[in-house]
């Protein structure tokens, strides 16, 4: 490996190390919305907000769902019985805009949209 090589494989890994810091750590969402939905029909939507700590009932067809909220995310619980997989609940915590939380069973849909008024397109985001 030539010096020029080398050179160039450190560049590529530094703009790897900013990209990825870009993406974990920037374009932080301050106005945030959850968006709940069953089966394509919006049944709840609410302000993500760090001060908010507060739990969520969701009717499914099975039972019922907990999303739980709090520290400016969200994530359910309690699928127990009502999921055979549970990949919904072992999603975690969605925080930023465009993650989201899916149970195709239920076909339920949490989701973090921006704030009405608020903008973005592909350049700024």
């Amino acid at each position: 490996m030539t010096r020029a090589d080398q050179r160039l494989a450190v560049f590529f890994f530094l703009i790897g190390l900013l990209l990825l810091g870009w993406r974990a750590w920037g374009n932080p969402a301050q106005s945030s919305r959850v968006a709940v939905s069953i089966g394509g029909e919006k049944i709840m939507e609410f302000s993500l907000t760090s001060e908010i700590q507060e739990k969520h009932q969701i009717q499914l067809d099975k039972g019922v769902a907990v999303l739980s909220v709090q520290d400016g995310a969200a994530r359910l619980e309690g699928m127990e019985g009502l999921c055979p997989r549970e990949i919904c609940s072992h999603t975690g915590w969605i925080r930023r805009q465009g993650e989201s939380i899916v149970c195709v069973p239920n076909r339920l849909l949490v989701q973090i949209i921006q704030a009405e008024g608020e903008s973005a397109d592909a350049l700024s985001r």
